[in-house]
């Protein structure tokens, strides 16, 4: 994974720390982006993630598309 730049590695001492590089959520976005650019219709995508969504997830996309 470090090879794919997902972790990185540090080294203190005796102790040796792996974090991820991006977080979970940035990740996700990435793939979400990836997904939408490489379809052929990014309104299928967009229609097919939305409906997957539980009715609490609807309501925050809502509110973030109204800010």
């Amino acid at each position: 994974m470090e090879g794919k730049r997902l972790i990185k590695r540090e080294r203190r001492s005796r102790i040796l720390t792996i974090s991820p590089v991006r977080s979970r959520a940035v990740t996700a976005a990435s793939e979400m982006s990836r997904a939408l650019r490489d379809s052929e219709d990014a309104r299928e995508v967009l229609m097919s993630f939305v409906g997957s969504l539980k009715d609490e997830e609807i309501d925050l996309l809502r509110d973030f598309v109204r800010d």
